[in-house]
């Protein structure tokens, strides 16, 4: 192993610190020890440690393995230094030279320089698609959603990782960060928040982002015919002025409302492979009263029902009412296994319901349909029917 000075001591700098702190630093004592403001040879001297120091650390995957000899020589206790810190977790430097690639990734797709995110990209997953497919592909996506900002941190588990996978395709390391963004939707004309998970991998000793996809054509294919909502979008505005998304009797969306929902689900699962799954609940209420009770305990039982199923589930889960007795729930972030978890949950906790209204005994019983998107929302309604 080649000897190395302690660069972060050098620089004056935290051994985490981001890749804008050590450009400062390193400005600053270049213009403290440069030959043309300081001409004593300890200064010349260095300026030489300030050069090495800087072109090792300004670099993500120089850093990566500098810090390896780092941690062993110089963060072990016993060690003297002035801005001493806590010893570094064992993939602390894995992790940052993966998030600033990660986020030279998302800075080109947000630039609309494609070229630049596609060099980013695993060698394995540039077999698999050309550069002119992904540019096309990025080019269709700008065309409904525009990236106005980006946030990247480290997942705090890589629970759902399948490094198992990962290793199949002869990647050693691999780490998962959680991306939140900010979207302009030109077609819904609307800013939307979202969050998905994206995955770095360490391959022939650089990080790249690994896409996963083996053939980008079908997603093109849905982005084009989804840019074709652009000629209708005056049509579209106004009929958001003329429909309310809400449903009068329980508050939640109604059936325009939750199948907006759902179509925005779709592009992002069309941009970023985020699963997601659907619930259709149909609530059999059972009421003996005169007429006019029964249809007033049936609509406080449907509002009930609906206050049961947001209780019951995640707070980013998605209810809404789709028919007079039929509730559609949006699960995000969902398979069909986990679908079929929450289904099995909600019959248990919603099991034999029974409320008062004036005086009249109200069973309710729900019944559960659950289904993960695959490739059409027709299809995929099939399953919930």
């Amino acid at each position: 192993m080649q000897r190395y000075d302690d660069y972060y001591r050098i620089l004056q700098v935290h051994n985490l610190a981001e890749p804008e702190v050590i450009e400062s630093a390193y400005k600053r004592l270049v213009r403290k020890y440069h030959p043309d403001a300081n001409g004593g040879k300890m200064a010349e001297e260095q300026m030489v440690k300030i050069n090495q120091a800087y072109e090792v650390l300004s670099n993500p995957e120089k850093r990566y393995k500098y810090d390896i000899y780092w941690r062993s020589s110089y963060s072990k206790p016993g060690y003297s230094s002035s801005d001493r810190v806590k010893k570094n977790t064992d993939n602390s430097a894995e992790t940052f030279a993966a998030k600033y690639v990660m986020n030279e990734y998302f800075k080109g797709i947000s630039q609309s320089n494609f070229q630049l995110s596609y060099e980013l990209i695993t060698d394995l997953d540039k077999k698999r698609i050309s550069m002119n497919d992904f540019i096309i592909w990025q080019g269709a996506v700008s065309r409904i959603f525009h990236l106005e900002e980006y946030d990247i941190k480290p997942c705090k588990t890589n629970e759902g990782i399948s490094i198992s996978r990962m290793r199949e395709y002869g990647f050693s390391t691999a780490v998962k960060f959680t991306v939140d963004v900010t979207e302009a939707n030109i077609v819904m004309d609307m800013v939307e928040k979202s969050s998905f998970t994206k995955m770095c991998v360490l391959e022939n000793n650089k990080w790249r982002v690994f896409l996963g996809y083996e053939n980008l054509q079908p997603i093109i294919n849905k982005f084009n015919s989804l840019s074709g909502l652009l000629t209708a979008k005056s049509v579209i505005d106004e009929l958001v002025e003329k429909h309310s998304r809400t449903d009068a009797l329980t508050g939640l969306l109604n059936k325009r409302g939750i199948l907006e929902r759902i179509e925005g689900e779709i592009l992002r699962y069309n941009r970023y492979g985020n699963i997601f799954s659907l619930v259709m609940c149909r609530v059999v209420i059972k009421v003996s009263a005169s007429p006019d009770i029964k249809l007033r305990a049936e609509e406080h039982a449907m509002k009930t029902a609906g206050e049961m199923l947001v209780n019951t589930l995640r707070n980013l889960d998605i209810v809404g009412r789709y028919e007079d007795n039929i509730f559609l729930i949006l699960l995000p972030e969902t398979s069909g296994p986990s679908a079929n978890k929450a289904v099995s949950r909600l019959n248990r906790e919603l099991k034999d319901i029974v409320i008062l209204y004036e005086n009249k005994l109200v069973k309710l019983a729900f019944n559960f349909t659950s289904a993960e998107y695959a490739s059409s929302i027709e299809e995929t309604f099939s399953k919930l029917t």
